[in-house]
């Protein structure tokens, strides 16, 4: 009996302790209003930010993962980024999730990867999240440091139309997040549109200078 006692606190702890690690402002998850992001091997869209043309292609999946070939990857200050990074749909809730990211170039050396909530499909405009989470940066030549960051997602809109190199999309979600890291006192925006049956159609940030820098659909085939 007093080891069935001490499992039952020992789990109600674990349980208190993941609880806040995430936070949502709906108390009860309702159902998937929809598929937001078609998850399937060969799915591919291919996106242009006007200069540059970028796809992303399912090419795995384990263990609810789907895994891309090519989702991160740009250029900054002559250090290049990339990261295998891979999307999970769980009952309305979209996770991405970095694995470690290499950089090479000016800066060569690793972060640590992390997962975050990108999209709940669930919630009405207004609705919000919150993801904390931890890297360690080891650059050559540069003691590591880390940084906690909490990113907080927002809908600004629901069932929209967006237009895209003439093509239109429908029931159409934008979401936007803020991220707030510990020793800086910038707070990077990224806005997200994603389209029902379609997946993630347009995407802007103004982490750069102040600039939104805008990459869009150009086409896609889902299979």
């Amino acid at each position: 009996m007093k080891k069935l006692k001490l499992f039952s606190v020992l789990f109600l702890l674990f349980v208190i302790i993941t609880s806040c690690s995430k936070s949502d402002t709906a108390a009860t998850p309702s159902l998937s209003t929809g598929d937001y992001w078609p998850t399937a091997v060969n799915n591919i869209w291919n996106y242009s930010d006007g200069t540059t043309s970028t796809p992303a292609k399912i090419i795995s999946t384990n263990g609810g993962y789907y895994l891309f070939d090519n989702f991160v990857g740009n250029t900054s200050g002559g250090t290049a980024a990339n990261s295998p990074t891979s999307i999970k749909k769980d009952n309305g809730d979209y996770y991405v999730k970095y694995g470690t990211i290499q950089f090479s170039g000016t800066f060569a050396g690793t972060m640590s990867g992390f997962e975050m909530i990108i999209l709940k499909d669930y919630l009405a405009v207004g609705g919000t999240w919150s993801t904390t989470y931890s890297q360690t940066l080891n650059l050559n030549g540069i003691p590591p440091t880390t940084t906690t960051t909490t990113d907080t997602g927002t809908i600004m809109e629901t069932g929209i139309s967006l237009t895209i190199g003439g093509v239109t999309y429908t029931n159409v979600i934008h979401v936007k997040h803020n991220l707030v890291s510990s020793g800086s006192q910038s707070v990077p925006e990224f806005h997200y549109w994603f389209s029902k049956n379609v997946g993630l159609i347009r995407y802007n940030d103004n982490n750069t200078s102040s600039q939104i820098h805008t990459t869009s659909l150009i086409n896609y085939t889902l299979y």
